[in-house]
């Protein structure tokens, strides 16, 4: 038994890559064999540059400070996530040019039989169990906004995916109060089979019905293999303006390598 993870990475149509991940076996799991995962992904703001830089920043101070506690997972992953924001203000204090960067973030500890997780922004944590898809973390864009406006007759349905303001995110890491964080205040259990799947917001191209699809179609397959074939399907769109996208899966346990015809 163990955790199997794996992960790819994708510019897009972009100009360059402003995602910045961390996957990482800790101290406890050495050889990646069992025990622990930390998992992270940041989704950089603030234009070219400055958005790689601090997608970077902020996820090599996650990664240092989470390493470096002892506190229970919930209050590491806390501790973790405003040192990482503290790592952006410094830097902005010391380079004024840099004010306006920021970035996503979400990080998660993955265990054999539970999983934690802070997270701010829109980036992603999903969870696939026995069939479903469900999102974990929070979504700190307009976009429920927009979907609660749909909800409750004030809009058109249209609108969650046309309005100019869609994908603009109401929180993020940029050195300032954080408005909106996620965090788990007890890990959730897990279960043999489960399949977890940390992305960017760059995995929106799929959507949640084909993300399912592909997830199940690769149900017995190497958590390296689905990330694979989960970038393929994204580059397989043709999307014009294809977001860069980072996809990280973790399955608590190791499964088969075997996997279903797509």
């Amino acid at each position: 038994m163990g955790i199997d993870f794996g992960c790819r990475s994708i510019v897009g149509a972009r100009s360059n890559q402003e995602d910045s991940y961390v996957l990482r076996p800790l101290p406890e799991c050495s050889t990646g064999a069992g025990g622990r995962l930390l998992a992270i992904v940041a989704d950089g703001i603030g234009g070219h540059a400055h958005g790689a830089l601090a997608s970077r920043m902020a996820a090599d101070a996650f990664d240092a400070a989470f390493q470096a506690g002892s506190e229970p997972v919930p209050v590491r992953l806390k501790a973790a996530l405003h040192m990482a924001n503290d790592r952006l203000a410094s830097a902005i204090t010391a380079k004024p040019e840099l004010r306006g960067m920021g970035t996503t973030l979400v990080g998660a500890c993955v265990e054999e039989q539970s999983l934690s997780w802070v997270s701010v922004g829109d980036s992603h944590l999903y969870l696939h169990r026995n069939g479903a898809l469900n999102k974990l973390n929070a979504d700190h864009s307009m976009s429920p906004f927009l979907r609660q406006a749909v909800e409750e007759g004030a809009a058109a349905a249209t609108i969650v995916r046309t309005h100019p303001k869609r994908r603009a995110l109401c929180s993020a890491l940029t050195g300032q109060e954080i408005p909106l964080v996620d965090l788990v205040q007890r890990p959730i259990a897990l279960q043999p089979g489960d399949t977890l799947i940390l992305a960017s917001d760059g995995l929106n191209t799929l959507g949640d019905d084909e993300l399912h699809r592909v997830i199940a179609a690769w149900n017995g397959a190497a958590a390296e293999e689905l990330a694979a074939a989960l970038v393929a399907a994204l580059e397989g769109k043709g999307v014009p303006h294809q977001d860069n996208a980072t996809v990280l899966v973790a399955r608590p346990q190791a499964l088969s390598r075997r996997h279903a015809a797509l």
